[in-house]
C-alpha cells in the first residue's frame, strides 16, 4: 500500500481570534510549503518553506487579519500538491 502526504485536517481553534489549526502527516522526510492563496490565486501567506521529517504536525495560522471570504490553502512536497478551500466568516 503507498503512503501519500495528505491533509489530515483544517479547524478553527478560537473563534474568536481566528485561530486556524491546519494538520497534516508526512509519510517520508520531505521539502515542503504550505501556502495560503486568495480566491485570485495570489499567495498571501506562506507557513512553511522547508524539509521536513516524516511525522504528524499541526500548523497554526492566524487569520483574524483577512477578510471574510474564500482561501485555499496548498501543500506542496517532493511528490505531491494538495489543495483544499478554507471559507472565513467572521
Amino acid at each position: 500500500m503507498r503512503h501519500f502526504t495528505e491533509i489530515i485536517s483544517c479547524f478553527t481553534t478560537s473563534p474568536s481570534n481566528f485561530e486556524t489549526t491546519l494538520e497534516f502527516g508526512l509519510p517520508k522526510e520531505s521539502y515542503v510549503k504550505l501556502s495560503i492563496y486568495n480566491i485570485i490565486a495570489q499567495e498571501i501567506k506562506i507557513l512553511i518553506d522547508e524539509v521536513m521529517n516524516a511525522g504528524k504536525y499541526k500548523i497554526n495560522f492566524d487569520a483574524d487579519k483577512f477578510s471574510s471570504g474564500v482561501y485555499f490553502y496548498v501543500l506542496r512536497t517532493n511528490d505531491r500538491i494538495l489543495k483544499r478551500k478554507m471559507v472565513l466568516i467572521k
